[in-house]
Protein backbone atom coordinates (compact mmCIF):
# COMPACT_ATOMS: atom_id res chain seq x y z
CA UNK A 1 0.00 0.00 0.00
CA UNK A 2 1.26 3.42 -0.82
CA UNK A 3 1.96 6.57 1.35
CA UNK A 4 -1.44 7.97 -0.69
CA UNK A 5 -3.34 5.01 -0.45
CA UNK A 6 -3.01 4.96 3.06
CA UNK A 7 -4.48 8.28 3.63
CA UNK A 8 -7.01 8.09 0.76
CA UNK A 9 -8.35 4.77 2.59
CA UNK A 10 -8.49 5.89 6.14
CA UNK A 11 -10.79 8.92 4.86
CA UNK A 12 -12.67 6.79 2.83
CA UNK A 13 -12.85 4.43 5.89
CA UNK A 14 -15.82 5.05 8.64
CA UNK A 15 -12.89 5.90 11.41
CA UNK A 16 -9.74 4.63 9.97
CA UNK A 17 -7.38 1.84 9.41
CA UNK A 18 -4.34 0.07 10.85
CA UNK A 19 -1.42 -1.04 8.94
CA UNK A 20 1.69 -2.91 9.75
CA UNK A 21 5.21 -1.70 9.15
CA UNK A 22 8.67 -2.96 10.07
CA UNK A 23 10.00 0.78 10.56
CA UNK A 24 7.74 2.85 12.52
CA UNK A 25 9.44 5.82 12.54
CA UNK A 26 10.52 5.65 8.57
CA UNK A 27 6.64 5.00 8.00
CA UNK A 28 5.50 7.96 9.96
CA UNK A 29 7.80 10.21 7.35
CA UNK A 30 7.03 9.10 4.58
CA UNK A 31 3.36 9.32 5.09
CA UNK A 32 3.93 13.05 6.39
CA UNK A 33 6.12 13.90 3.64
CA UNK A 34 3.10 11.97 0.77
CA UNK A 35 0.55 14.05 2.75
CA UNK A 36 2.30 17.48 2.48
CA UNK A 37 2.97 16.89 -1.08
CA UNK A 38 -0.49 16.61 -1.97
CA UNK A 39 -1.85 19.51 -0.03
CA UNK A 40 -5.28 18.04 0.12
CA UNK A 41 -7.17 19.65 3.21
CA UNK A 42 -9.47 16.67 3.52
CA UNK A 43 -6.55 15.09 5.45
CA UNK A 44 -5.91 17.37 8.03
CA UNK A 45 -8.58 15.36 9.66
CA UNK A 46 -6.37 12.23 10.05
CA UNK A 47 -3.82 11.55 12.70
CA UNK A 48 -1.13 8.93 13.00
CA UNK A 49 -1.13 6.58 16.17
CA UNK A 50 1.08 4.01 17.14
CA UNK A 51 -0.28 1.28 18.77
CA UNK A 52 1.62 1.52 22.40
CA UNK A 53 1.45 -2.63 22.44
CA UNK A 54 2.58 -2.78 19.43
CA UNK A 55 5.27 -0.59 17.71
CA UNK A 56 5.14 -2.19 14.29
CA UNK A 57 1.18 -1.46 14.43
CA UNK A 58 0.37 2.24 12.98
CA UNK A 59 -3.20 3.40 13.21
CA UNK A 60 -4.71 6.21 10.59
CA UNK A 61 -7.54 7.64 12.20
CA UNK A 62 -10.15 10.20 12.09
CA UNK A 63 -10.25 12.69 14.82
CA UNK A 64 -13.56 13.11 14.78
CA UNK A 65 -13.23 9.27 16.07
CA UNK A 66 -10.18 10.11 18.65
CA UNK A 67 -12.97 13.17 20.13
CA UNK A 68 -15.64 10.57 20.57
CA UNK A 69 -13.86 8.32 22.72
Amino acid sequence: MTPIEVWYGALAADIGIKISVSDPVAAKRQLYAARAKLADPALAALSICISPSNPSLFLVIKRSALDAS
